[in-house]
């Protein structure tokens, strides 16, 4: 199977589908990796420097004024990792799990965390080898997906995958990337639904006879929706070669029921 390819910037829902629910492999680009180590570089140059880095020189909400010497980050990032690895309520389905470790793979290719190539190169390579951390649906605070990330990253540290440098553990669970991956799976179910909707739609024009008239695209793009143009488009698609009159009436209806009329809409 061909890998996903994880540029940070063209990962699409069809492509998160298919390493949830598929095992499509993946592979990170090159200019991904390019950015996540510039983005590391300037971290390294912050704290060789000396300048407070929030939750890499110093801790985090109410002890964000407590210092932390150089030589305890590395410890700082994997207590930050335990201390929200606390999710609660049923256990997340391994296919967004694997959904999630893909979209923040993905992320990290974007250059804006600046994680250590080791870090990134174990999610990676963890997800491609079938090693998908268990984690809970409840317990996130705030923003984003805390303690769910903070399982998949204490997975990759405690599994021997990685080290971890002086700010990975704040930067690679402040991210909403299972939230994302979950609405990129839903996304893909959604169209496949509203298609098959469609074609239950194709067929009831067909059972009752209705006439497709009411399809035809230049009404439609007048609404300048493009939603409506799209299902209106479909439908004729679906509808192609099929005389739309063929109920024989008494009497003859001088417009369909109003279901039919208004469909795309």
């Amino acid at each position: 199977m061909d890998p996903i390819v994880l540029d940070g910037a063209s990962l699409t829902p069809a492509a998160v589908v298919r390493v949830a629910r598929e095992g499509a492999p993946v592979e990170l680009a090159p200019v991904a990796r390019g950015r996540n180590e510039a983005a590391r570089h300037a971290v390294e140059v912050l704290l060789a420097r000396g300048d407070e880095l929030y939750g890499a020189s110093t801790g985090v909400g109410p002890l964000r004024e407590h210092r932390v010497g150089e030589g305890d980050r590395a410890e700082h990032q994997l207590s930050l990792l335990r201390s929200h690895a606390c999710g609660a309520g049923r256990e997340v389905p391994e296919e967004l799990v694997r959904a999630a470790m893909a979209t923040r793979a993905n992320q990290l290719g974007a250059g804006g965390a600046g994680v250590s190539d080791g870090l990134l190169d174990a999610l990676v390579d963890a997800l491609n080898a079938g090693d998908i951390p268990a984690t809970r649906e409840l317990g996130s605070l705030g923003t984003g997906d805390l303690t769910a990330l903070a399982d998949i990253g204490l997975a990759l540290v405690e599994g021997g995958r990685v080290q971890l440098g002086p700010r990975d553990g704040l930067a690679f669970m402040s991210s909403n990337a299972v939230t994302i991956a979950h609405a990129a799976m839903l996304v893909v179910d959604a169209a496949a639904l509203l298609d098959r909707w469609l074609t239950v739609a194709a067929l009831s024009f067909e059972a009752a006879g209705a006439d497709p008239v009411v399809l035809d695209p230049r009404v439609h793009a007048g609404r300048h929706l493009p939603g409506q143009v799209a299902v209106a488009a479909r439908m004729c698609e679906l509808l192609a070669g099929v005389d739309g009159r063929t109920r024989a009436p008494t009497t003859p209806l001088v417009q369909d029921p109003y279901p039919f009329r208004a469909l795309p809409q």
